[in-house]
């Protein structure tokens, strides 16, 4: 749903001139500039109100570490000192404030009018099943490419508010951290806390590998639908909207 600068103020409960400053920095996705006013979407008011919280985004360096420590890995991109505090620091976030500081990519939503090559995410991914949550198929679906002006250009889309595929342009990364990031920003009121609680989990474990790898572990294997895991086409088929 197209939202004007006055309906995303509402709905994220900021001023006028927060939501014009989110979207000329763009940590909001912009839908379309009329004028001089930029307009955006439901979704994307949604994700940047799971990804704005207090404090500074990590540099690339400790972003690789960080991902990598919540997944398990070794977080070998920063020194040892670095490495300590970062722990320490990741033991006391709370899911908004690691997706604050890991988010990364360009928004972008479209309509799709035939078969469309993307690497699907997030809540594409998630098979929730397992958590108690029975849905039924979404009609909307999440991806991410590696240039945007390329897909757009390669693919049967058209940028639409309304549309039901949102785009994420960044580097492809299957680590388990980032996709729990993926869900808790884009999935729904359910999927979110679900995936909130999972990666507060594995930022609790960071210090012991052995334990963080456990964590992630248990995400693989009762989130991710094998069925989805490395597809590289998104569904198409149209689905009923929810009601509004």
């Amino acid at each position: 749903m197209e939202l004007t600068v006055a309906g995303a103020a509402q709905i994220a409960g900021v001023s006028l001139r927060t939501v014009q400053r989110a979207l000329g920095n763009g940590s909001l996705g912009t839908a379309r500039v009329l004028g001089r006013q930029a307009t955006t979407d439901d979704l994307a008011v949604q994700a940047w109100i799971r990804t704005t919280s207090r404090g500074r985004k990590w540099s690339s360096r400790t972003l690789e570490a960080a991902i990598d420590l919540l997944s398990g890995g070794r977080g070998e991109s920063v020194s040892s000192s670095e490495r300590s505090r970062l722990r320490a620091t990741l033991r006391e976030m709370t899911a908004r404030q690691i997706a604050s500081s890991s988010w990364i990519g360009t928004w972008s939503r479209y309509r799709t009018f035939g078969e469309v090559d993307a690497q699907l995410i997030g809540p594409s991914i998630a098979d929730l099943s397992f958590l108690g949550i029975v849905a039924g198929e979404s009609w909307m679906r999440f991806a991410e490419v590696a240039d945007l002006d390329q897909f757009e250009a390669n693919q049967p889309v058209a940028a639409d508010p309304d549309g039901d595929l949102v785009v994420i342009e960044r580097f492809h990364d299957n680590r388990g951290a980032r996709q729990l990031v993926d869900i808790y920003v884009l999935g729904d009121a359910r999927e979110s806390a679900a995936a909130a609680c999972e990666l507060e989990a594995a930022a609790h474990c960071s210090r012991d590998r052995v334990r963080a790898s456990q964590c992630i572990q248990t995400f693989r294997q009762n989130w991710v639908a094998p069925s989805f895991l490395g597809s590289t086409t998104a569904p198409t088929t149209r689905r009923r909207r929810p009601k509004s």
